[in-house]
């Protein structure tokens, strides 16, 4: 149950003095959806994106092999969210990276993924899975 876990799995993350941590959001067949980091991590690794101290930043990957990603992708440009992300040359896929402090809130945040899934990839929240994990 994604709702019960995700909440954890945020307080996890953003807590946790671990390296290196992600979590991710999937559908059941596997594809990654959403990908968090901690920004203290995602500022090594040299991509043109600015980033944050004590945040969450949020990856989004448009790759022609997922599923529906030309409505998906369509679904994100032209939604509200959007605006809290940059395209960035990454992977040389279609990549949208945004960053979301720890100071608005681990419910706003939770509340944010829970529109990126249902707005962007037209799911119930209740279909994805999470995981958090170390790379």
């Amino acid at each position: 149950m994604i709702e019960l876990s995700l909440m954890h799995f945020l307080t996890e993350i953003s807590a946790s003095n671990e390296k290196n941590m992600q979590l991710d959001i999937f559908r059941d067949n596997g594809e990654v959806l959403l990908q968090i980091f901690k920004s203290e991590d995602v500022k090594n690794w040299n991509i043109e994106f600015d980033v944050t101290k004590e945040a969450l930043i949020f990856q989004l990957l448009f790759n022609k092999n997922k599923t529906e990603n030309s409505a998906n992708l369509s679904r994100f440009l032209n939604s509200s969210l959007s605006k809290n992300f940059q395209r960035v040359e990454f992977y040389k896929q279609e990549t949208y990276f945004a960053t979301f402090p720890y100071t608005i809130g681990l419910e706003i945040i939770q509340s944010t993924i829970n529109q990126l899934i249902s707005e962007v990839y037209n799911l119930e929240v209740m279909t994805t899975r999470a995981t958090l994990k170390a790379y």
